[in-house]
């Protein structure tokens, strides 16, 4: 017997046993412990007491529990109780299980019967065919940024329903891939009119105020207020060149 031998054996018990916690597994070496101090006699004492203030069991029941289930496995056997404070203990006249190295059992292979060998290689059956919403919505999904898909669809089904032929979720993707995208066009902003002569004296009789803004930003703030200025200007221009147009003509003919 050698310690390495008394611990491949308990490892060997504790892999198939379920009574086996972590109490059981300082008990034991505990106990082994203190056979290999002593050398490996045929029986040797171990106090109860020493145990159970080292391995932190909180009672003397507890203890009594680990140390059962260890002789219990076969791992440790006890000669005698020897009253609360020690017991007498033994690892030569315990049935210990010898831990044998594994052997895989392996399953007889059972041949295929006909029946069986039918289903494996009976091809799996062709999912349904998608429908147009259906192929629509995966279209969509793949081409997230086009706004067109849904247009090209229809010019497919269109061209098929005309030329023949299938409408197919891949045949789909290619038009839409080939179809070139519409690219967004910034609408341009409305050109600003050129600033008219005199439109701050008709701001100021308008609203009684100085403009504090140039025309360009006015225009651009408040369009309707400068159109309406503008035609103001419009309408004192071209009165004053009907009157500059009268008082020439006035004047030329006074001189003749």
């Amino acid at each position: 017997m050698s310690y390495i031998q008394k611990v491949n054996d308990f490892w060997a018990v504790q892999m198939v046993s379920d009574d086996l916690g972590p109490k059981e597994i300082a008990l034991y070496f505990w106990l082994l412990n203190v056979a290999n101090r002593l050398h490996w006699p045929d029986q040797f004492k171990s106090s109860t007491s020493k145990a159970c203030a080292a391995l932190g069991f909180s009672s003397r029941s507890t203890f009594t529990r680990s140390r059962d289930r260890l002789v219990g496995s076969g791992l440790i056997y006890i000669v005698s109780q020897g009253g609360s404070s020690s017991a007498l203990y033994s690892f030569e006249k315990c049935d210990t299980v010898r831990s044998q190295p594994a052997t895989q059992t392996t399953r007889p292979i059972k041949e295929k019967t006909d029946k069986q060998r039918e289903q494996t290689d009976k091809p799996a059956a062709a999912p349904p065919p998608l429908s147009f919403s259906e192929m629509l919505t995966e279209a969509k999904i793949r081409h997230p940024k086009r706004t067109d898909v849904e247009e090209i669809a229809h010019k497919l089904q269109e061209w098929v329903g005309a030329n023949g032929g299938a409408f197919t979720l891949s045949r789909l993707n290619q038009w839409i891939e080939s179809e070139k995208r519409p690219k967004y066009r910034k609408p341009k902003p409305k050109r600003t009119p050129d600033e008219p002569d005199g439109w701050q004296s008709l701001f100021r009789f308008r609203y009684g105020n100085e403009p504090s803004l140039s025309w360009s930003v006015f225009w651009q703030k408040y369009p309707e207020d400068a159109n309406a200025i503008l035609r103001e200007c419009d309408e004192s221009r071209s009165t004053n060149c009907d009157t500059n147009r009268n008082a020439n003509r006035n004047t030329n003919c006074d001189a003749a």
